[in-house]
């Protein structure tokens, strides 16, 4: 099509631009419409037995994969991850914070290597600026807490046993 992205779209191709709008209007108002009449059906879903549910939930991803990738070895990539999925589950691990940091770790990475490359003191900015530094303060604390709240807690218990 030879579009150009920018401002200057909307002046050069203004058809295209009210289409797009035009599409996603209708489609929110479909997905408003859809919501509105299958409120009362989606809570049935969780009446199809668990027989039904998981094989159909899992051809759905296999599907997704493909489609989204179009490459066979991203099965082997979907195994993988379920498999880790599974043993996390085991171990009573949270899923969570897995998902998290897989999301977000190659945003933070990236921009972590911009802060460097445009600090010229390394990491005394991290440090010495006071939002940086209170956000620095809860992840230590965060990382912290756990392993010090017994030992709170103990001591606590043993100053209110001696009164």
């Amino acid at each position: 099509m030879g579009l150009q992205p920018g401002p200057l779209l909307f002046g050069s191709n203004p058809d295209i631009v009210y289409t797009i709008f035009a599409t996603a209007l209708f489609s929110a108002a479909l997905v408003l419409i859809v919501q509105f009449f299958g409120m009362r059906l989606f809570p049935l879903i969780l009446r199809v037995p668990h027989s039904y549910l998981y094989p159909s939930i899992i051809v759905l991803c296999f599907i997704g994969v493909f489609v989204n990738a179009g490459l066979e070895y991203i099965f082997a990539l979907l195994l993988g991850f379920a498999a880790l999925g599974i043993l996390m589950d085991h171990v009573r691990l949270p899923v969570s914070p897995f998902l998290l940091g897989f999301i977000l770790g190659p945003m933070l990475k990236s921009n972590l290597r911009k802060a460097f490359t445009y600090s010229v003191q390394g990491l005394l900015p991290f440090v010495t600026r006071p939002v940086s530094a209170i956000l620095l303060l809860i992840a230590l604390v965060s990382i912290i807490w756990p392993y010090l709240k017994p030992y709170l807690n103990r001591t606590a218990a043993g100053a209110s046993a001696g009164r």
